[in-house]
């Protein structure tokens, strides 16, 4: 991962954190302390469990990866009869899935993207198989999209 970018997801984790020690927020998070600070430290990127987590919270997943947009979800309304939240949960199983087909779309580029770019695409991609059934025809198509997006 490039250093800066590194360095700008530590910096997004340290203020979700708060005043929170590591080891309390790990904890929260389901993470064992040296992954959290791994990650806090730029030294590696988030799994999907754990934005899934930090999404749950209220925090963008988008942002903390890319800096871009805003840092919190906006609330679901009253009047949409679901939980806060809820219907931006990252399904960690669906945005694997996503990560899989961008990165073996990333095998093939050289040089090779960076992280916020790769990030963009993951998201772009889960937006496009979340919640729908596609085959194996369909999943060529999602490859060369994710290419493109690299």
């Amino acid at each position: 991962m490039n250093d800066s970018m590194g360095e700008a997801l530590g910096a997004r984790l340290k203020l979700i954190r708060g005043h929170r020690s590591q080891r309390i927020f790990a904890t929260e998070l389901g993470l064992a302390l040296t992954t959290y600070q791994n990650y806090e430290r730029g030294e590696r990127l988030p799994d999907a469990a754990m934005l899934a987590r930090v999404a749950h919270q209220g925090w963008n997943a988008h942002w903390l990866l890319t800096g871009l947009g805003d840092e919190r979800m906006q609330p679901v309304r009253a009047d949409e009869d679901t939980t806060p939240y809820a219907s931006r949960a990252i399904d960690p199983e669906i945005w694997d899935r996503a990560k899989r087909i961008v990165m073996f779309a990333v095998d093939a580029k050289n040089p090779k993207p960076g992280a916020p770019t790769i990030a963009d695409a993951v998201a772009h991609t889960y937006n496009a198989i979340a919640g729908r059934p596609y085959d194996n025809n369909q999943l060529a198509d999602l490859v060369q999209d994710a290419a493109r997006r690299l």
